[in-house]
């Protein structure tokens, strides 16, 4: 943490810099890259002389000091669309943006922003996708699909909210807004939407005593148009209390919000009210234009159905019934992880559904601000907030990940007691701080039983109070006492680095009593909602959120600094939803701490790297001309996204596990037999292999010149054909099938896989004592070190990540540096323009250097040193390794790497495995699946 004495001394070489850029730019407004690229360059330029003595953390205060006294515009949305010649709404000048207008106004109030960044979000962000709504003045009946993919808690909320205001602009009369499940996220929407659209308090509307709220209290709203909401914070929607608010449906003059919840039930009783108090035109539909917005639109949505030629699930067709009974409608579908979304089959149709949900028209993915964090924040192995991470490994102890209903909880975990001390650290810091009346929240998300949640919130505040009585008399007790003790290791441990001199223990300690004397403890499920953050405006809340499923989708805890969880999922989209951590941290991005399990943070790390390459891929197919259609099927043949979302959503699943193999792929190995004598065969019949090949076509052993590591190019596809048949790999592996690689190497041999260029990666070459002699070869290879773990029978890689290759690897065998470098050019450009703060080279991924077609396919073989640094010495890690020694051989691995010759999709394989034998032995099957589709169980 910088002291406010050297921040002073820093704020005044910012105003130096600035007013440089001032000066030599002209420019009253910025793209935020461009000038982040600017400051930057500056700082290592003209002003080196002023910035050279500053640490990292200084120079980022300098850039973010001069970002804040700057107009920043927003970055434009990238993404498909069906049709780029969309501009209806733009083209409209003589359109009245009264609802607009008074919103812009009200967020530019609420969040400091300046005309020429309300500017920036009307025109760059939200204008593209108006564009791409149906024209609710059309003449012709349309419905137009589309998804927007933004970030967990980023801001999709007011971009909707945006989108609502513009629509009813335009013309759209009604506006149905879809939840999720959970009611308490359905409150938290509609006082938003209360706030941002409508104007007044909708409990007061349906009592008839209208109450004007955010919008609503805009000077000039009374010349504005009003809108009129037939639901309430209080209740979802009830017919009976839309029919008295006396609304004639077919005499609309103002708009009508409707907020619900994705409820089977509600969903057919707004059917049915609709039937009833409209007028059917004579092609028997509503001719009102209906703008539906499905917020996360993977969660419940989603038709999983096996059999297309079924009848989907009911929430789905509730949707595309109450769609279909509209001749104008635009559907928009917002989530944070998109994948179930594109697997939808874009060809299904039913004559009383329509099409099914896939976002055909357009798919657009909004940028976070600079200072949001996210994933790639937290959780890849160079993030910035890594140290946020802390294992709570020994709640399992406590609260087994496959509990019971009834389960018998009766302690605290240890891990639980460090969090809550840490949330009271984090509130005392932050009264220093001057945060005092601000919101602070800690959420506790360890089960998804309501039985269980109060039985965990009456432990947890029974030891928070043992805290406080701790905290109150700290100046009374002996030197002893137990929790005092512990909270100042965890000052010292975690917080103590941050406040860099300007306060000590003992001014914290003062602090621990008055901070936290008023901390609630509320249980949020089904049976419970938050509590109203409006009433602690002046004072600020401070509570400890005990939940489950409506602690894990859309909601949002305000001042979320500590998070407890100890959840798991089949499926990474699912978990990815519950990180109610993501969001902006400001004034305490370095107090906030998130506990889970070691195993979900690889988990965490991978969903967040293929949500990254997802980001790339969109922009890649922007490029080159490419459909929402083509993106969906593009992402259901990327062989690393397969784990991410449930069989039953990808639309394709059957009984039947797909392995698919396409261009611009890797197909690794990263779960390695236990049995070291597996590993000495594979090993023993590649190397032969080989060396055969070498010998009888003159192959040279080469070094290679991008990455230094032993390689031999030209080696035959008869060779590497062979080394996929005669070895044997596990079946825990979900890419690598034998079968489906010789299929899928075996169409192309005599075109794109003729040759293969084979490369050794080595680890540490430093050091000789991790070399391994290939006597097939006469080569001595340097042994790359891999953390591990064991699985039942298998040696997983990296552990939960189930990881062997490292992001450099695909680079070797390149036709040189230059070509390298043009590859990671090219991804630098793309990050650009999907991150704020792409003022940071971003880490160039493995997949990249294979999204070339001027380089020979590469089969990548790894000699593995198994880490020991983390093993238990009578751990089953230990034992693998002692293992492999007394068998004088080492874990072997290999990875193939397909360049992306073409972008034809239709030239891919895709090889069905029984999923009971893909999945049997998988730890991962005894964790229960926590469904998105249904209400906690009571």
């Amino acid at each position: 943490m910088i002291s406010n004495e050297r921040k002073t001394d820093l704020r005044n070489k910012a105003t130096i810099i600035s007013m440089y850029i001032d000066q030599i730019s002209g420019k009253d407004t910025f793209v935020l890259d461009e000038l982040v690229k600017l400051i930057q360059d500056l700082m290592n330029g003209n002003f080196k002389l002023l910035t050279e003595k500053c640490t990292k953390e200084e120079k980022e205060f300098i850039q973010g000091t001069i970002l804040e006294n700057k107009n920043i515009i927003f970055m434009k949305p990238e993404g498909l669309v069906s049709d780029e010649n969309r501009t209806w709404f733009t083209d409209d000048k003589n359109r009245d943006n009264l609802f607009y207008e008074r919103y812009e106004r009200y967020i530019g109030g609420k969040n400091g922003f300046n005309k020429k960044t309300l500017d920036s979000f009307s025109h760059e962000v939200l204008d593209p996708i108006i564009n791409q709504l149906g024209n609710p003045k059309a003449t012709q009946s349309f419905g137009r699909y589309g998804l927007i993919v933004g970030d967990v808690q980023s801001g999709k909320t007011m971009n909707y909210i945006g989108m609502i205001n513009k629509a009813a602009d335009a013309g759209y009369k009604i506006i149905i807004v879809l939840t999720g499940t959970i009611e308490t996220l359905r409150q938290q929407t509609q006082g938003r939407i209360d706030e941002g659209f409508t104007g007044f308090d909708s409990d007061t509307a349906i009592q008839k005593e209208q109450k004007y709220i955010g919008v609503g209290l805009d000077s000039a709203s009374k010349k504005g148009r009003k809108a009129a909401s037939f639901t309430s914070k209080s209740s979802d929607f009830n017919g009976a209390t839309a029919t008295s608010l006396g609304i004639a449906m077919d005499m609309l003059k103002m708009p009508v919000v409707i907020v619900a919840k994705k409820n089977v039930k509600i969903l057919e009783r707004i059917t049915n009210w609709l039937k009833e108090n409209n007028t059917f035109g004579e092609n028997n539909k509503i001719n009102h234009p209906l703008l539906l917005i499905d917020d996360e639109a993977d969660n419940a949505s989603i038709n999983t159905k096996a059999d297309d030629d079924e009848d989907p699930t009911k929430t789905n067709a509730a949707i595309r019934r109450l769609l279909f009974m509209f001749s104008k409608y635009t559907y928009v579908g917002y989530t944070a992880t998109p994948f179930a979304n594109v697997f939808i089959n874009p060809d299904i149709y039913k004559d009383d559904l329509g099409l099914d949900l896939f976002p055909k028209d357009f798919i657009f993915a909004l940028v976070p601000n600079e200072n949001y964090i996210g994933g790639k924040e937290i959780f890849l192995e160079d993030s910035k907030y890594k140290k946020a991470l802390i294992s709570n490994d020994d709640c399992k102890e406590v609260l087994p990940a496959t509990h019971k209903k009834y389960h018998e909880f009766n302690s605290v975990p240890d891990s639980l007691k460090d969090a809550l001390m840490l949330f009271a650290l984090s509130n005392a810091i932050r009264d220093i701080r001057g945060d005092e009346n601000t919101h602070r929240s800690m959420l506790v998300n360890i089960s998804r039983f309501i039985s269980m949640h109060e039985v965990i919130k009456a432990y947890v505040e029974s030891y928070f109070k043992k805290m406080l009585g701790s905290y109150f008399t700290y100046g009374k007790t002996s030197q002893n006492d137990e929790i005092l003790n512990r909270t100042e290791e965890l000052y010292n441990r975690e917080y103590a680095s941050t406040s860099d001199g300007k306060y000590v223990w003992y001014e914290v300690k003062c602090r621990l009593y008055e901070a936290n004397k008023n901390v609630m403890f509320i249980n949020v499920n089904s049976d419970n909602a938050m509590i109203n953050y409006k009433e602690y405006a002046n004072c600020g809340a401070k509570a400890v959120y005990v939940g489950g499923l409506s602690l894990s989708r859309g909601l949002t805890l305000e001042g979320l600094c500590i998070s407890y969880f100890y959840r798991y999922s089949k499926t990474y989209d699912v978990l990815f939803q519950m990180g109610r951590w993501f969001g902006y941290r400001k004034n305490y991005e370095d107090l906030f701490r998130i506990f889970m399990p070691t195993e979900l943070m690889g988990w965490y790390a991978t969903i967040t790297e293929s949500m990254e390459q997802l980001k790339s891929d969109l922009l890649k197919m922007q490029q080159s001309g490419k459909k929402p259609s083509d993106f969906g099927i593009r992402v259901m043949n990327d062989s690393t996204k397969l784990k991410i979302t449930s069989e039953s959503k990808m639309r394709t699943a059957q009984t039947l596990y797909d392995t698919i193999i396409g261009f611009g792929e890797i197909i690794p190995t990263p779960d390695i037999y236990l049995d070291p004598s597996i590993s000495e065969n594979n090993l023993r019949c590649t190397m032969g292999l080989i060396a055969k090949d070498k010998r009888e076509n003159s192959l040279k052993i080469e070094t290679d010149a991008i990455t230094g590591n032993k390689c031999i190019k030209d080696v035959s596809v008869k060779t590497i054909m062979e080394i996929v048949e005669k070895t044997t790999f596990s079946p825990a592996n979900d890419v690598y099938d034998k079968q489906a690689v010789l299929d899928f190497v075996g169409r192309y041999k005599d075109t794109y896989f003729n040759k293969w260029d084979v490369v050794f990666v080595e680890g540490f070459k430093k050091t000789t004592e991790n070399i391994y002699h290939i006597e097939e070869l006469n080569l001595d290879i340097h042994e790359t070190k891999k953390k591990f773990d064991v699985y039942y029978k298998y040696l997983r890689m990296q552990g939960a990540r189930e990881q062997l290759h490292n992001p450099g690897d695909t680079s070797a065998c390149l036709p040189s540096n230059k070509a390298k470098e043009q590859l990671e050019n090219e991804f630098c450009n793309l990050y650009k323009r999907t991150h704020a703060d792409a003022d940071k080279r971003p880490l160039i991924p493995a997949r990249q250097y294979l999204d070339t077609k001027n380089r020979k396919p590469l089969l990548m073989i790894y000699l593995i040193e198994l880490s020991d640094a983390e093993a238990d010495p009578n751990g089953n890690e230990a034992m693998a390794i002692a293992r492999f020694k007394d068998a004088k051989t080492v874990p072997f691995g290999i990875a193939l790497g397909i360049p992306k010759y073409t972008d034809e999709i239709s030239k891919t394989t895709t090889y069905k495995i029984n999923v009971v034998e893909q999945r049997k032995l998988r730890e991962r099957e005894q964790y229960p699946v926590d469904s998105d589709d249904y209400e906690e169980e009571k």
